[in-house]
């Protein structure tokens, strides 16, 4: 595959959740690729913002690079995500994908669950009509093998891809949910900080047999190739990036 097919120069992303090492990659590589990034926080602002003039600054020398925005919005609906999805789009002129990042981090037991997978849900609602009326972009959807292995059955992101996709298909939009094995984020939210990363990381060998961290720029360069238009193919999708974690479970 050539370099070239990965260039995301005209690409306007908004990127929801929490601001962690996943996504300031995610916000790294795709303005590295040339596209424009308004990441939408529900709280955090101003990390965000100093984030943002870092790659603003970078972007003095690498001319190439995208812009980065930070906006905020307690996502706590579908109306107040279209009005965050609209800001970003006052910013930089348009909107072609949304990367819902809420649940990377988080377990069904935290108390921030809830609200972090109604906003998930809205943010993706939210976008689509803007998609459509431009008949193109990705819905991108992160979540973690350990919410999809906990459910008895398709977890509400799962089942709003797979709703959603045959209606898709002849609109160059694609919509699939990318779910994430072990990161530095799961594992410090599941041990409330109690153990270090490596004492965390041991614990969970010992529970699974066998198991690694994925690390943020392997997650980053998947997200950019879904984003990218050699995607085109892969929609209604779970996407597993986990080092073959739970590999005889899922297949």
């Amino acid at each position: 595959m050539r370099e070239s097919f990965l260039k995301l120069n005209d690409r306007t992303v908004v990127l929801s959740g929490p601001l962690t090492q996943i996504t300031s990659a995610i916000v790294t590589t795709l303005s590295e690729r040339g596209s424009d990034v308004a990441m939408v926080v529900s709280d955090k602002l101003r990390e965000a913002q100093r984030y943002a003039e870092n790659i603003s600054d970078a972007r003095e020398i690498h001319h190439n690079y995208g812009r980065v925005a930070a906006i905020e919005s307690s996502m706590e609906s579908k109306d107040i995500c279209s009005e965050a999805i609209s800001r970003a789009a006052e910013v930089f002129g348009s909107i072609d994908i949304l990367i819902d990042t809420h649940l990377l981090g988080v377990s069904s037991a935290n108390e921030e669950f809830e609200t972090f997978n109604q906003a998930s849900i809205h943010m993706s609602q939210a976008a689509l009509p803007y998609l459509e009326g431009r008949q193109k972009g990705r819905i991108i959807i992160l979540t973690n093998d350990f919410l999809l292995n906990s459910s008895q059955e398709e977890t509400p992101q799962q089942k709003l891809v797979k709703e959603i996709s045959p209606s898709l298909m002849n609109k160059n939009i694609t919509a699939n949910v990318i779910s994430c094995g072990i990161t530095e984020e799961y594992l410090l939210a599941k041990h409330e900080g109690k153990l270090s990363l490596k004492e965390a990381l041991e614990k969970e060998v010992s529970e699974l047999g066998s198991a690694r961290l994925v690390d943020p720029i392997e997650i980053a360069s998947l997200v950019t190739f879904i984003s990218s238009p050699v995607s085109s193919g892969v929609c209604g999708q779970t996407i597993h990036i986990n080092g073959g974690l739970f590999l005889d479970e899922l297949f």
